[in-house]
């Protein structure tokens, strides 16, 4: 099965490493360095429905240029994002974040990333995949 993964980071070396990971596993990667390219960033309303995704899964910075990723997808839920899969990452956390990420049920990693948790995150979340799902063609 082929996966699709929205991933957003500033930190090159960061990114790569989790591109290069997600692609040996199979995904299809839409990697993003800033808001500005960041599709979801400016997304109102979340263009899936309760079959078709645009995503398995979203991968992002807590703090992505002048946008706070936990906000950017807090927002995508509260508008009709079904996206079970996301998980933020930061050097920078505060408690209040993190008790928000994880209220709002998102994964929450630690910079630097150690690899086999975030393996294991993703392992849970390949295995919960319905086979069947049909994702957008397109993103938002």
């Amino acid at each position: 099965m082929k996966y699709r993964t929205i991933l957003c980071e500033d930190n090159e070396c960061i990114r790569k490493i989790l591109v290069f990971i997600l692609q040996e596993r199979g995904h299809e990667v839409f990697s993003y360095t800033n808001d500005k390219d960041w599709p979801l960033s400016s997304c109102i309303n979340c263009k899936g429905n309760h079959i078709n995704l645009c995503t398995d899964i979203i991968i992002s910075e807590v703090s992505i240029s002048k946008v706070n990723g936990l906000g950017v997808i807090e927002r995508l839920k509260k508008n009709g994002c079904r996206i079970k899969n996301i998980a933020l990452v930061s050097a920078d956390w505060t408690v209040q974040d993190i008790l928000k990420a994880k209220e709002l049920g998102f994964a929450v990693f630690h910079k630097p990333v150690e690899p086999e948790k975030l393996i294991a995150w993703i392992d849970n979340c390949e295995k919960d995949l319905d086979p069947q799902r049909v994702l957008l063609k397109q993103l938002p």
